[in-house]
């Protein structure tokens, strides 16, 4: 498709920018970011409205991009019968946020979307990350390869970094090799071997590519690492996936292996996630019901034993789905989302199930006035 045709498309697309100012001063993230977008759906007001208070509570200044429903007339001018008209409106919102990206020449950017859950250590984790500079990071992922493969890269990565090296030398020449130091063992000791000697350095490192902690790379034979809840572009990252999109129109996360193809040293998914996604909702139809097969099998399969608890989880559908019961003078948020969630569910295994996922000491009863104002 050419980018004249692609413009075009984008041009089509009814779009509103509020940028969003929540603090004059330069947080941890506005800071080491020089422009951050969350995307929101026009008519979802309950993740508009979260979304606007939880940045508050974050102190994150960005630009809220509100987009509407795409219609059916730009669904059949891309010509792509594959991807849905929903799957379609994701790539789009991406692909404008691409767009300003480029024209604005922006050192770097993150794009999140509007059902992004922080981790509790969010700030700590995000400093350490980005002591370094990179072109493409998933900050989160649904990486359905994680066990069966990726998880081998993660402790695969970490077991480099505590590689020792040997030098030997002699009167004539230096060689080095790799040892694997698996006690850990923090030390420098030198052997003497007739007129050559040996030296064991602690924490050198002679390896292709950086040793990044706390990442990952996918192995090649990895399938379905999705993930665009989420993401940080170099400048460079930034043209690279805008022109993947533009030359094929498709779902968002089919590019991002060849994102991490096209760079090999700075390219990585954040383990543990900094940001997740609540699934039990979606806009595209990708959700996994509470208790189903298909949300045990994603927890199962994307983490190493996932703890709900180290993420401010709050579930928006709950909310929406009893947006009927009022707030009373004495509630706290833990009563009031305790009785949303016994009116919604009987079982009561369940019920201390939901219950005990979430954060109860993040969110306060005046947040959820706001999430749920006008819903």
């Amino acid at each position: 498709m050419s980018e004249s045709n692609i413009e075009n498309i984008l041009n089509k697309c009814k779009v509103s920018v509020y940028e969003i100012e929540n603090t004059k001063t330069q947080t941890f993230i506005n800071t080491r970011i020089k422009k951050i977008f969350v995307i929101n759906l026009a008519d979802n007001i309950i993740r508009r409205n979260y979304i606007l208070t939880m940045m508050k509570k974050y102190n994150i200044n960005f630009s809220l991009v509100v987009v509407n429903r795409i219609n059916e007339k730009i669904h059949s001018y891309v010509g792509n019968e594959k991807i849905t008209k929903e799957e379609l409106g994701c790539t789009l919102s991406h692909m404008l946020c691409l767009r300003e990206i480029i024209k604005n020449n922006y050192e770097n950017a993150i794009i999140f979307e509007d059902d992004i859950i922080f981790h509790k250590n969010f700030k700590e984790l995000f400093i350490d990350i980005f002591k370094n500079d990179y072109d493409f990071l998933l900050l989160g992922a649904c990486d359905f390869s994680f066990q069966s493969l990726n998880k081998e890269m993660l402790y695969d990565n970490k077991k480099k970094q505590n590689t020792r090296v040997k030098l030997q030398i002699d009167d004539e020449s230096i060689t080095s090799e790799e040892e694997s130091d698996d006690d850990n063992n923090s030390f420098c000791e030198t052997k003497s071997f007739g007129s050559g000697t040996t030296i064991m350095f602690p924490e050198i490192q002679l390896v292709n590519e950086p040793i990044k902690k706390n990442m990952y790379r996918p192995h090649i034979n990895a399938k379905r690492v999705y993930g665009a809840h989420a993401n940080y572009y170099s400048l460079e990252g930034a043209k690279k996936m805008f022109s993947l999109e533009s030359n094929n129109i498709s779902f968002f996360d089919k590019h991002n292996p060849t994102m991490f193809e096209s760079f090999k040293n700075t390219s990585f998914i954040c383990y543990p996630n900094l940001v997740v996604t609540d699934i039990s909702t979606s806009s595209l139809n990708h959700n996994y019901p509470f208790f189903s097969k298909s949300e045990e099998l994603y927890y199962i399969n994307c983490f190493d034993n996932f703890i709900f608890t180290d993420y401010n989880f709050i579930y928006l559908d709950i909310i929406l789905k009893n947006k009927g019961v009022e707030i009373d003078e004495n509630d706290t948020y833990e009563s009031f989302m305790t009785r949303l969630i016994g009116y919604q569910f009987s079982n009561q295994k369940e019920r201390e199930i939901l219950k005990n996922r979430q954060v109860l000491d993040f969110f306060t009863i005046r947040d959820l006035e706001k999430i749920r104002l006008n819903i």
